[in-house]
């Protein structure tokens, strides 16, 4: 005959998260200080609707929890919308194993807005070329946009390597492209104009249907001076965008005041630009 414990392990081989939860009832009834059983029961409180309070609770039963306890109640705590609590408990996961925590403990402080904090929390992972993306991406809402230059200039070069040695390397296309365009932005933000349009157009060879490019493009001459060739690269952006990145495209012209005549032209004079649709 079976305990309810192997029974409960039987369920979730076949998915059977009910009758699982419910022999592990029964054994926890007999066992309270079983944390192998107890564990057991948390991971299946997480993936039942409404069970996260409970989750939350068999946690605090543990006997001698651990750091990756401390990783489980960080993923709770996140699931239930507290991310302050959860930044405290994947700091503690974190201590333990940072390699296998930082990126979640560092996704977790960035929408804190700790960003200090989040640096240092990936400063421990191998300088992948994922590893110099996040960086950038770090620098770049902090405003330091060099810093970010320089992370994703790493980050393209550690993924050209990555796809000469890959088996399908247009799978990586689409990272490619991406990382070439945040590069291109944040070399907007530092005046160098002529290196973010070359971003943009390597981009548009791998994404031709992205319809932000030649927007972007356009920004690029109107800053260098060239106010037709911009007028132009926008009009075919502006007819090839749906609804969503044409409003997009209304409030970065409406910020910048070096934008309002290519705006006005854009738009066939309209000020509508200015006021962004709430």
């Amino acid at each position: 005959m079976y305990t309810p414990l192997q029974l409960a392990e039987a369920y979730l081989q076949t998915g059977e998260l009910e009758a699982a939860l419910e022999a592990l009832n029964t054994h926890l009834g007999d066992f309270p200080n079983d944390d192998y059983a107890r564990r057991l029961r948390i991971h299946v409180l997480i993936d039942m609707p409404g069970g996260l309070d409970a989750a939350l609770a068999d946690l605090d039963g543990l006997i001698m929890p651990t750091g990756s306890d401390a990783g489980l109640r960080g993923c709770v705590l996140m699931k239930m919308g507290d991310y302050p609590g959860a930044a405290s408990a994947f700091a503690q996961a974190w201590q333990h194993y940072p390699t296998l925590y930082a990126e979640t403990y560092a996704r977790v402080l960035l929408r804190l807005g700790d960003s200090e904090q989040a640096l240092r929390a990936l400063a421990v992972l191998p300088p992948t070329w994922q590893w110099h993306s996040w960086n950038a991406d770090i620098y770049d809402l902090r405003g330091e946009f060099q810093k970010a230059v320089e992370h994703y200039t790493a980050a393209l070069d550690g993924l050209t390597s990555a796809m000469a040695e890959a088996d399908e390397p247009r799978l990586l296309d689409a990272m490619r492209a991406n990382e070439l365009i945040k590069r291109g932005n944040a070399l907007m933000r530092v005046g160098q104009f002529a290196d973010a349009d070359a971003d943009y157009a390597a981009a548009a060879g791998i994404v031709p249907d992205d319809a932000a490019i030649p927007f972007n493009r356009g920004l690029t001459y109107l800053l260098r001076g060239d106010f037709e060739r911009a007028l132009r690269l926008c009009r075919e952006a502006w007819s090839r965008a749906n609804e969503g990145l044409r409003e997009q495209m209304r409030v970065e012209l409406a910020a910048d005041p070096r934008y309002h005549a290519l705006a006005e032209a854009l738009l066939g004079g309209s000020s509508d630009y200015l006021h962004p649709r709430p």
